[in-house]
């Protein structure tokens, strides 16, 4: 009697070319699934904290109202196209007159609020990275070689933050941010406001 074992019945030794392009398939597909998730994740994640600098600020703008008797002053208004030289980047990177007027804005808010002690406090529990210092100029038509140093503030993606004295529901005092994708005004905007 012969002692092999019939064909049918061996044993296999390995796995086959169908059952690796399966697995490496299946491992893919929830590689996908796991970095959108993730992705997702950490997108809420940068929208909470953005809001929760807005509300920050919000509160220190609050504060200064209640110490001072009336809300920080808007600087310019970024629409205007005579923005173009009021703030030059220490940096020396070029930037549009949107962004050196939201820079001028946040940076005179920020020097404002720094002057009532409690509000400056709220502002120093915010993250030092969140912000930035540029040059700006007062009077840049008469004297457009006085500047002086303003720390302006980004949100959480990066951007510049916008303040308006008179731009929130009422004409009540309001901090924006661009938003995740960093552009203005295209539905994703942050308002401190409308937490």
């Amino acid at each position: 009697m012969d002692a092999r074992p019939h064909p049918m019945c061996a044993t296999r030794r390995g796995f086959t070319l169908i059952e690796l392009v399966i697995v490496i398939g299946l491992i893919a597909v929830l590689a996908t699934l796991v970095v959108s998730v993730g992705s997702a994740v950490q997108g809420k994640a940068a929208e909470n904290e953005a809001r929760a600098i807005l509300t920050a600020v919000q509160g220190a703008i609050e504060t200064y109202e209640d110490t001072l008797g009336s809300p920080p002053d808007h600087a310019v208004d970024f629409r205007d196209p005579a923005v173009e030289s009021l703030v030059n980047d220490i940096d020396t990177k070029p930037v549009s007159g949107r962004t050196r007027a939201l820079r001028a804005n946040t940076g005179v808010l920020v020097r404002q609020l720094r002057r009532v002690s409690e509000a400056r406090k709220q502002l120093e529990a915010l993250s030092e990275d969140l912000f930035k210092t540029s040059r700006f100029s007062p009077d840049p038509v008469n004297d457009p070689d006085a500047m002086v140093e303003l720390t302006y503030m980004l949100d959480s993606f990066g951007t510049e933050l916008n303040y308006q004295s008179n731009g929130g529901a009422g004409g009540t005092r309001v901090v924006i941010s661009a938003g995740a994708n960093r552009v203005w005004g295209d539905g994703d905007d942050l308002r401190s406001d409308d937490q």
